[in-house]
């Protein structure tokens, strides 16, 4: 997209215009794309979401992933699914663990290991089940039954530190 401005009108904007070109040559093929992949720009986020899924904002459309992938809603055909880049999720998360504990490499290692486990997870319910540990642990000022268990199912490996 060539544009000097890159705000959530804009972009939401633009992607309206494509599809409406895309619809006034053939509206059978609308989308013409199930999946978009992004690098973690809200702007995009939001503007896919309302322009292409009819969604207010990034948050309405991930209430509907949240629906749908606890069964209480299909997807539908005409649905955008939005991706984020792995890659970019993976280097805001390790930016953010840096600066949080600059000067803590193991426990800084230790966190940016467990959330690249969810990246290995098959379903749902593993990823809740991981999310309940990994908040569990990272927010609790003792070590708990839970934190004992986090650390024996989460192994660290010193030669992997930060």
């Amino acid at each position: 997209m060539v544009s000097a401005t890159h705000d959530r009108e804009t972009v939401t904007e633009w992607l309206k215009c494509l599809k409406d070109l895309i619809i006034a040559k053939d509206p059978s093929i609308w989308p013409p794309f199930k999946n978009v992949v992004t690098d973690f720009s809200w702007a995009f986020m939001h503007g896919i979401s309302k322009a292409w899924n009819g969604k207010e904002t990034i948050f309405e459309y991930l209430d509907m992933c949240h629906r749908i992938l606890t069964g209480r809603e299909t997807l539908s055909y005409s649905t955008v699914v939005i991706t984020s880049c792995t890659n970019h999720y993976v280097k805001n998360i390790l930016n953010h663990v840096k600066h949080y504990y600059p000067d803590d490499k193991k426990t800084a290692f230790y966190i940016a290991r467990c959330v690249g486990l969810v990246f290995e997870m098959n379903n749902y319910e593993e990823i809740k089940h991981w999310f309940k540990l990994l908040s569990t642990m990272i927010l609790s000022d003792k070590s708990t039954e839970m934190c004992k268990y986090g650390n024996e199912i989460i192994p660290t490996n010193e030669q992997w530190i930060i």
